[in-house]
C-alpha cells in the first residue's frame, strides 16, 4: 500500500503470527474443509473431555486433603475457570469457525497485497498440514484465546497504522497535486496542465475509495472477531482476577504470618505467575487502545480532510452543479 524506503518491512513479521495464530485455532484460520474440521472437532472433543475430567478429578482430591478454606476455594475456582474457558473456547469455534474462517481470508489477502514475497503462500497454507499431533500439546496451554486474540489485534493494529499512513501520504504531506481545493489558483494553466491534474485528482480518489474499501473491510473483521472472543476473553480475565487475588492473599499470609493457610507453592513461583497474568491483562489494554487510536486518527483525518473537484475554486463540481 504505502512502503517506506529504507526501512524494514513490518508485514513481514507478521507472517509468523499468522502462522502461530492458525496453529493455536483449532482448524477455525485452515480451509474451510468439512471433512477435516470434523476429524478436527472429534479428537479436540475427547482431550477436552479427558482433561475436564482430570480437573474435577484433582480439585476434589484437593478438597479433601485439604478441607475447604479459602485457598482451596480459590483453587477450585481457577480450575472451574479453566474448564469453562478452555470447553467455551472449543464451542465458539465450532459455532464462528466458518465467518472468522473467511474474515481471516479477507486479512490474508489484505497482507498478501503488502508483502511481495515468493514463500507467502506456502505459509498461509500451513493448515493443509495434518494439525491434531500439534493440536493436543497446545490445547494445554490455558491462554490459547488470549495469544489467538493477540495474534490478530496486531495484524490488525497495523493494518490500520498502514490505512493511515497512506491518508497522510497521499492526502495530508503531499503539497502538490493532492491539494484538490487549490487546484485552480494558478494562473494562465493551458488546458492540457487543468486535464493532468483533475486526472491526478481522480486517481487520488480511486486511491482514497480502496482506503475506504479496507478500512470497513477491517472494521468488519474486528467486529466478527469480536463476537467470536469477547465471552470468551471475559472467562480469561475473570479466571485471571481471580487467581490474582488469590496469589496476592497467599504471598501477604505467608510474608506477615508463619502459619500460613496456603502453603502449597513458593513465593518465588507466585510472584512469577502474579507478574505473568497482569503482564497479559496490561498487554490486552495496550492492543486494545492502540487499535483504538488508530480508528480514531483515521476518522479525523477523513473529518478534516475535505476531498472536492472544484473549477479553480469557484464552485464544486457535484451534483449541486445541475440543480
Amino acid at each position: 500500500m504505502c512502503k517506506r524506503k529504507n526501512s524494514p518491512n513490518i508485514y513481514s513479521i507478521l507472517h509468523f503470527i499468522v502462522v502461530f495464530s492458525k496453529l493455536t485455532f483449532l482448524a477455525s484460520f485452515c480451509l474451510l474443509d468439512k471433512r477435516k474440521f470434523h476429524v478436527f472437532s472429534i479428537i479436540c472433543s475427547i482431550f477436552i473431555c479427558v482433561f475436564t475430567i482430570q480437573m474435577v478429578e484433582s480439585s476434589l482430591l484437593h478438597l479433601l486433603k485439604m478441607g475447604l478454606n479459602i485457598c482451596t476455594f480459590s483453587h477450585i475456582t481457577l480450575i472451574v475457570f479453566l474448564a469453562i474457558s478452555l470447553s467455551l473456547s472449543y464451542i465458539l469455534n465450532n459455532i464462528f469457525y466458518k465467518n472468522v474462517a473467511r474474515q481471516f481470508r479477507k486479512l490474508e489477502n489484505i497482507l498478501s497485497k503488502l508483502v511481495s514475497s515468493n514463500y507467502w503462500k506456502y505459509l498461509t497454507n500451513i493448515c493443509s498440514i495434518p494439525l491434531f499431533i500439534v493440536i493436543a500439546s497446545i490445547l494445554t496451554c490455558t491462554f490459547v484465546p488470549g495469544i489467538q486474540l493477540s495474534g490478530i489485534l496486531i495484524i490488525i493494529k497495523h493494518l490500520f497504522s498502514s490505512v493511515n499512513i497512506g491518508i497522510k501520504k497521499d492526502f495530508v504531506n503531499n503539497k502538490g497535486s493532492s491539494n484538490l481545493t487549490k487546484s485552480g489558483n494558478k494562473k494562465n494553466k493551458t488546458s492540457d496542465l487543468l486535464e493532468n491534474e483533475y486526472s491526478e485528482n481522480f486517481k487520488l480518489l480511486k486511491r482514497l475509495k480502496m482506503l475506504l474499501k479496507i478500512y470497513n473491510d477491517l472494521c468488519d473483521i474486528a467486529e466478527s472477531i469480536n463476537v467470536a472472543y469477547s465471552f470468551v476473553i471475559l472467562v480469561l480475565i475473570t479466571r485471571m482476577f481471580v487467581g490474582i487475588v488469590h496469589i496476592i492473599y497467599y504471598l501477604i499470609t505467608t510474608i506477615m504470618f508463619k502459619n500460613a493457610v496456603c502453603q502449597q507453592t513458593s513465593t518465588v513461583s507466585s510472584s512469577i505467575w502474579l507478574i505473568q497474568h497482569v503482564g497479559i491483562i496490561c498487554g490486552f489494554t495496550y492492543i486494545s487502545k492502540s487499535l483504538v487510536s488508530e480508528l480514531l486518527e483515521f476518522s479525523l483525518q477523513l473529518l478534516h480532510r475535505k476531498l472536492k473537484f472544484t473549477a479553480c475554486g469557484f464552485f464544486p463540481i457535484d451534483y449541486t452543479l445541475i440543480y
